[in-house]
């Protein structure tokens, strides 16, 4: 058996959970920073950073409640028998009744590598 090959992976484990930390902590200050500054957008050497935004909708009690209910009555969750669902979602986004928060975030597309 070889135990170096263990040590070695359990050690590049480990830095690799250091690194996703340290990754994560540099990803909020950029965020913080590109929304300080207004900026959509960052275009680097290397590659460009940019903001998404995700909506998280919020329904209303009784549309939750009702959803939840039918997810457990239908084991089959196609369309056609969660239309009615999909339609009352939609009504109560339409009459305001559902709110969203806005999430922004940043993300990192690399710059494609020239040939020479």
């Amino acid at each position: 058996m070889k135990n170096q090959l263990y040590k070695e992976y359990i050690e590049l484990d480990e830095q690799e959970k250091v690194i996703a930390t340290r990754k994560a902590e540099v990803k909020k200050q950029i965020t913080a920073d590109m929304q300080e500054n207004d900026l959509d957008q960052v275009d680097t050497a290397k590659g460009l950073f940019y903001t998404t935004a995700r909506k998280t909708w919020k329904h209303s009690d009784t549309f939750t409640a009702m959803e939840k209910e039918a997810k457990t009555i239908i084991k089959d969750f196609s369309d056609t028998k969660m239309k009615p669902i999909k339609e009352l979602k939609k009504k109560e986004v339409e009459e305001n009744i559902a709110t969203y928060t806005e999430n922004k975030s940043v993300s990192f597309r690399e710059k494609k590598q020239e040939l020479a």
